[in-house]
């Protein structure tokens, strides 16, 4: 019967108050769904906007932000892309204004000229030699980038899987290729000096192969940049006093090719070179010459015999009588090259940087500074004040991909914490086992001990029901150091034992009472004194037994003995038992059935709704453990995914954390939606009873 009648429901009053409760309950769904909305939109985001809190990230809609998302994972860090784009943030986020602030300031005349400049970038980029780029799309932040992994699958093909042959020729102890890191050059760090070994050679061969868009260029402006910042303690009209110029900002100020001829900045200029100017960006007059020979004197005077320099230490005529050195082979020799550059006049050297190299490329193709500032819609006063259009670039680059890259952003943190899972331990079917092993041991100990309390009529029932529940009156942790400690020293020796010696006294017992009563069997009154002599023969048998304790920590003993038996499973089902007609079972008792084929065909297929509630609950329990997985499992080889996952936050950000969080609430989502019919049987039924 309804509560509410048809009658009353013509009522306008009552139907307002029916739309009023279904608002309510509308109201309540929504609180409960958002969260879980943030969760999932949170697990497919990054440093750019993970504190946005969306419910849609904006990358999915907005390109600017998708830039941004797209510069975080191709320069990874706020320095490179400073360096990249000749701006000043300090996070990828701050990226977003600046992109909106340019895009609506731009005409069209504004955006053909973009064009231009981008093709011509391009083009210069193309025919840049590869010792100018880095390899980038590496590591964000709690990820695996799309170079990094790119390279390890170059490393797995090139060692056709043999992960002991790659660990020989590289001498690392990685223990998988997944783990295997590669050489991340910092061309634009003075104290980069790689060591020419097996790894770092295939590297260069990895590094050759791969396409344009997977290498970007290394800029020094915004590193001369910063060191006048630096040197001027971040003063910049004192900079303008000191060089005669008008800088509205240290990013406006370029690293010159040639000493300026300024006083005041050309000693600056050769301040930086001597000091902070990395070996591959810097010319020497006559170089190669002039080092053999400062490196000739240097060994004489060391006492050492002279060493001639291969002829590929140098890139000769780089500039007309300018040689370049080349890092490869020169940096043995780097503290020698470095004393020997401090000794040069600043006439001598030249600044040989990928922007200096644009400069000249367009002061090849337009032959004057101002016949370039028409082409590219730019104001450029000198050619010095020419900046590589490396932004605008990478927006044309993005433009085709950004499907592609939308796609890519959804689902690398799930491609990131899958990898994590599958590729370290066995978490998963150390899971699965817990799992399986836990639903066995629940769904056939309790429903058999509770049947055994249902069926027979036992005067101590009661009492061990109360028993029973005694146990909920306990936290879990109350029994949990002395669970650890019965597993650390488990007297197996003593059990076996014990159960031996029981079972043979008390068969002993029965022999003898048949004999002297000449029946089959010994009379009932009988059998309780014979139990407790064999249990207390057993006892001492075990006690008389040193030693003979095993651990049976890190195994999977430990993760399931302790949760075989449930109290508050037993008393529900012993409840659920009692309702059940005890015709069905007189009627089959008639037929001659026992009590295990009466347990099997009728008591499990009709208590199915409640054995589903308690899989359920035993599935969730097992499946989320950590605390006592963690505690009697201490080796990777045992831990479960909730231990793996916990290991996992204590470097992942917040992103993946999500994301990892997102996956593992997964299998408990598809368990509850298989047995809700059970468990909505299980309500109903009762009811009915």
């Amino acid at each position: 019967m309804p509560v509410i009648s048809v009658v009353g429901r013509s009522s306008w009053h009552m139907r307002a108050t029916i739309v009023a409760l279904y608002l309510l309950l509308a109201a309540g769904s929504v609180t409960m769904i958002y969260p879980f909305l943030l969760m999932l939109s949170t697990s497919i985001t990054s440093g750019v906007d993970v504190d946005a809190y969306r419910v849609v990230p904006e990358y999915l809609y907005d390109n600017e932000v998708l830039l941004a998302k797209y510069a975080e994972e191709k320069y990874m860090q706020p320095t490179n892309l400073n360096a990249a784009y000749g701006c000043e943030i300090f996070h990828f986020r701050e990226l977003v204004p600046l992109l909106r602030q340019r895009r609506a300031t731009q005409s069209a005349q504004a955006l053909a000229a973009q064009a231009v400049r981008v093709r011509e970038w391009q083009e210069f980029v193309a025919a840049l030699p590869r010792e100018f780029k880095t390899v980038v799309f590496l590591s964000p932040p709690g990820q695996t980038g799309r170079g990094e992994a790119r390279y390890r699958d170059f490393v797995r093909r090139k060692f056709n899987g043999d992960l002991d042959a790659c660990k020989t020729a590289y001498e690392e102890s990685a223990p998988r290729f997944h783990a295997l890191s590669i050489p991340y050059e910092r061309l634009a760090a003075r104290d980069y000096l790689p060591e020419m070994n097996a790894k770092y050679r295939d590297f260069l061969a990895f590094k050759e192969a791969l396409p344009e868009n997977w290498l970007g260029v290394v800029g020094l402006d915004w590193k001369y940049a910063a060191f006048l910042r630096y040197r001027f303690e971040g003063a910049l009209p004192a900079l303008n006093a000191d060089f005669g110029t008008d800088y509205r900002s240290f990013l406006d100020v370029h690293l010159p090719e040639e000493p300026p001829a300024q006083p005041k900045e050309r000693a600056i200029w050769m301040e930086f070179m001597a000091q902070q100017m990395p070996i591959s960006f810097v010319a020497v007059a006559g170089g190669r010459a002039r080092f053999q020979e400062y490196l000739d004197t240097v060994r004489r005077n060391a006492g050492l015999p002279p060493l001639v320099l291969p002829a590929e230490a140098w890139e000769t005529d780089a500039r007309p009588g300018f040689d370049r050195p080349r890092l490869s082979s020169l940096a043995p020799f780097a503290a020698h090259f470095f004393d020997f550059l401090r000794a040069q006049p600043a006439d001598k050297l030249r600044a040989f940087t990928v922007e200096n190299l644009y400069r000249d490329s367009l002061r090849a193709r337009y032959g004057s500074v101002e016949k370039a500032g028409v082409a590219h819609a730019a104001d450029y006063s000198a050619w010095r004040n020419v900046a590589p259009p490396m932004l605008d670039a990478d927006w044309e680059e993005l433009q085709p991909q950004r499907s592609a890259c939308r796609w890519h952003y959804v689902t690398r943190n799930y491609s990131e914490v899958l990898d994590y899972i599958f590729l370290h331990g066995r978490a998963v079917w150390n899971t699965a086992v817990l799992v399986v092993l836990s639903l066995l041991t629940q769904l056939t100990i309790n429903p058999m001990a509770a049947y055994g309390l249902s069926r027979f009529n036992l005067s101590y029932g009661n009492k061990l029901l109360l028993f029973c529940l005694a146990t909920m009156a306990f936290p879990p942790e109350v029994a949990m150091i002395p669970s650890f400690l019965l597993l650390r020293y488990f007297p197996l020796a003593q059990l076996l034992v014990g159960c031996v010696m029981t079972a043979l006294v008390f068969g002993i017992y029965l022999l003898v009472m048949r004999g002297a009563g000449q029946e089959r069997r010994a009379p009932r009154p009988l059998l309780l004194p014979g139990i407790l002599l064999s249990c207390l023969v057993g006892f001492v048998a075990a006690w008389a037994i040193p030693g003979g304790e095993v651990s049976l920590l890190n195994s999977y003993w430990a993760l399931v003995l302790p949760g075989v038996a449930n109290g508050f499973s037993i008393f529900l089902l012993k409840g659920f038992f009692d309702t059940l007609p005890r015709e069905l079972y007189e009627a089959a008792a008639m037929e001659g059935a026992g009590e295990l084929l009466m347990f099997r065909k009728i008591t499990l297929p009709m208590c199915a709704p409640v054995l589903a509630v308690i899989g359920l609950s035993t599935f969730t329990a097992a499946f989320g453990s950590f605390m006592w997985a963690f505690l009697v499992c201490q080796r990777e080889d045992m831990w479960t995914l909730m231990v793996w996952l916990y290991e996992m936050q204590q470097w992942a950000p917040k992103y993946t954390l999500t994301a990892a969080l997102t996956l593992a609430a997964v299998p408990t989502l598809l368990a509850f939606v298989l047995c809700q019919r059970f468990i909505l049987r299980g309500i109903v039924l009762p009811t009915m009873h």
